[in-house]
């Protein structure tokens, strides 16, 4: 099927055969699951990985070139592509919310009447 997957998998990208473009994403899922799990490291946001990653590549067909090599390694790089954005937000988000906690507890400012006093 993995031939199969190159060959067909292109002829129904390019002609819009959704029910047949289905069966194959179904066919590759699992391995598109473990891939997007192994670069986000997150397997709550896999699914939606997936979809955003599928969606690109059905709106952006016209930039579809053979030149890219077989479909399934084209389907494989938008996938990377998509995570590797993701992990970047995630990890920038990760930052943004530790110097926020590191300023909130080194902060000289203080709200509260009671921390003038020492117990």
């Amino acid at each position: 099927m993995n031939n199969k997957v190159n060959v067909y998998g292109e002829s129904y990208f390019l002609n819009n055969d959704s029910q047949k473009i289905e069966k194959i994403f179904n066919y590759l899922k699992e391995n598109l699951r473990s891939y997007i799990t192994s670069i986000v490291g997150n397997e709550y946001l896999v699914d939606d990985i997936l979809q955003e990653s599928i969606l690109s590549l059905l709106k952006n067909k016209k930039n579809y070139n053979k030149s890219f090599g077989e479909f399934k390694s084209y389907l494989f790089i938008i996938i990377r592509n998509t995570s590797l954005r993701e992990k970047i937000r995630i990890d920038k988000e990760k930052k943004l919310k530790a110097e926020y906690f590191y300023s909130l507890k080194y902060s000289k400012k203080s709200n509260s009447k009671f921390d003038k006093y020492s117990y």
